[in-house]
């Protein structure tokens, strides 16, 4: 009798460990999705922002500016450079328009 007793105790701690263990997954992966739909959102509010300060009529360098900052701010990092392509056909060339968060050379 007493070793039907322990093997049913046995088997109940077993299921309700099992159980815990289930809802303990389940609220894992719950948590990760919603901090990967936060990052999303934030993305996108990131680029919503960026559109919008595209849309309207500023001068070229401000744009510029809030571009990169807003560029530089999503991806995380701290340099950035926005680089032009100036000149004609073959004599074209690539100069830096911006930086961000660099030194210009001397």
């Amino acid at each position: 009798m007493d070793l039907r007793r322990d093997q049913s105790a046995s088997l109940c701690i077993r299921s309700f460990l099992n159980a815990s263990l289930g809802i303990g997954m389940i609220v894992l992966l719950l948590e990760a999705a919603r901090t990967r739909s936060l990052e999303i959102s934030e993305k996108m509010r990131q680029f919503t922002l960026l559109t919008a300060s595209n849309s309207q009529s500023l001068a070229l360098p401000v744009m510029l500016q809030k571009v990169l900052g807003q560029i530089t701010g999503s991806l995380g990092v701290i340099h950035g450079i926005i680089r032009l392509k100036e000149g004609e056909a073959d004599a074209a060339e690539y100069v830096a328009a911006l930086r961000w968060g660099t030194r210009t050379p001397t």
